[in-house]
């Protein structure tokens, strides 16, 4: 029995791995919103076989991150406004809630990830690292959902986890987002551990409204130029992310 698990661990291996290197080139965006890639190519730079690329293709187009073209090759999901909504709405619902709950019973200090992920933000804007700034608003909004302790409310929004990651890059090429964010999350913090119910979920509304409008308003800037090489477009939010963190 051990000798024939054996025998279908290397596949599960490789298809796992395949399916991380993928999803990271993709949140850290070499493989930006709109890329058309094929199997073949990527295997070829992996360095494996077509099977287990073909396996993580497949678990990220279920995740909603890639869409598969027939007879073109796989294209990196480039978001529309109604994709947006969809997901702001669901993270919305939410997080009302999780805020909500959390000020009616006081959640006292701060717990350690949150203060965690807040200084990994500040961290973030002294370097001008983009993908850093979202990795550390991913923790915030984990750790305040885990604060909850559902464990069925985590997994949904951990699910949603990529997808705004993925958006949330273009509302923070917006001018002055970036510290208004911080911001927010500050407010919500010290709503919650004052015990203002309506107060915390006030702030937590602004600051997902905020952050959807942000995001649409990026797409309507990239939409001005569809012609735009997608990787210059990785650059030039690279580049608008460090020269705001600089202000």
């Amino acid at each position: 029995m051990s000798a024939a698990l054996r025998s279908i661990e290397q596949p599960l291996q490789l298809a796992r791995l395949a399916y991380e290197a993928l999803r990271d080139s993709i949140l850290i965006g070499h493989l930006a919103p709109g890329n058309i890639v094929n199997e073949m190519a990527l295997a070829k730079e992996l360095g494996i076989s077509r099977t287990p690329v073909r396996e993580a293709l497949l678990e990220l187009s279920s995740q909603g991150l890639v869409e598969i073209l027939p007879r073109k090759g796989i294209r990196v999901k480039y978001f529309t406004e109604r994709d947006v909504n969809e997901v702001c709405d669901i993270r919305e619902l939410i997080e009302l809630a999780v805020v909500e709950g959390l000020a009616r019973k006081g959640a006292g200090p701060s717990p350690k990830r949150l203060e965690s992920a807040l200084e990994q933000q500040r961290q973030a804007v002294t370097d001008g690292d983009m993908v850093g700034f979202l990795e550390a608003d991913r923790r915030f909004h984990l750790a305040l959902t885990a604060l909850a302790d559902n464990r069925r409310l985590r997994k949904i929004l951990d699910n949603l986890g990529d997808l705004i990651h993925v958006m949330g890059k273009q509302g923070l090429t917006r001018t002055g987002r970036v510290a208004e964010v911080l911001e927010e999350h500050l407010n919500v913090v010290d709503c919650i551990k004052q015990g203002k119910v309506e107060d915390a979920r006030e702030a937590t509304l602004v600051h997902l409204r905020r952050s959807r409008n942000a995001i649409l308003d990026g797409l309507k800037r990239d939409s001005v130029d569809e012609k735009e090489n997608s990787q210059t477009k990785a650059l030039r939010m690279r580049r608008n992310f460090r020269q705001e963190t600089s202000r």
